[in-house]
């Protein structure tokens, strides 16, 4: 019945209905939280109970709320067992979304002080990503936003008025571009 309830949320999500598909996804999690039996069910739930909250969260993003979207990526992150084992797609996923939902919240700001305030966690969460601390277009190289996490750091430093490290990212964006064309076309299908 999740699995159901999260299909049904992705299809609503593809037909723009978003409330819709913000309520199968919760309705995801009230249903992996009944319906607990035996340990591998317990982790097949816990696995789809993380996946829908990831989607909450995208769904707040797409329709504006970068607030709330922030919030939920943040309380996500928080998880230790928010992959599956030897996975980084969920972290990744959500520490690149949480910089970019903070990102949006941030730049239309009056308050120059609390935008450049918002701007600066941006730039540490991107500079500072996964386990190692490392930037997260190093920690994830492969990741389809790590070329984005560079446009996105570029874009702050850009408002900031702080060139020079600008332009270093810049350079960094095209070869990180050019290894993420390389990692698309090994993925392709025959």
């Amino acid at each position: 019945l999740p699995e159901i309830y999260f299909r049904l949320g992705n299809l609503y999500r593809e037909f723009g209905a978003f409330e819709l598909a913000q309520d199968r996804f919760f309705k995801v999690l009230s249903t992996t939280i009944r319906g607990v039996r035996s340990d591998e069910d317990k982790r097949q739930f816990r696995q789809t109970s993380l996946r829908a909250q990831i989607e909450i969260a995208d769904i707040y993003l797409q329709m504006g709320d970068h607030e709330k979207a922030a919030q939920f990526f943040d309380r996500l992150l928080r998880l230790e067992d928010l992959d599956v084992p030897d996975s980084t797609e969920n972290r990744s996923r959500s520490e690149f979304k949480r910089a970019y939902s903070t990102y949006y919240k941030a730049k239309d700001l009056d308050d120059e002080k609390e935008r450049n305030k918002q701007f600066a966690r941006v730039i540490k969460w991107l500079l500072s990503s996964g386990a190692e601390g490392k930037p997260f277009y190093e920690v994830y190289p492969d990741n389809m936003h790590a070329p984005e996490s560079h446009y996105l750091l570029a874009t702050i430093y850009k408002r900031l008025g702080t060139w020079t490290v600008r332009i270093k990212l810049t350079s960094r964006l095209s070869c990180c571009s050019t290894r993420l064309i390389k990692v698309c076309e090994q993925r392709r299908f025959p």
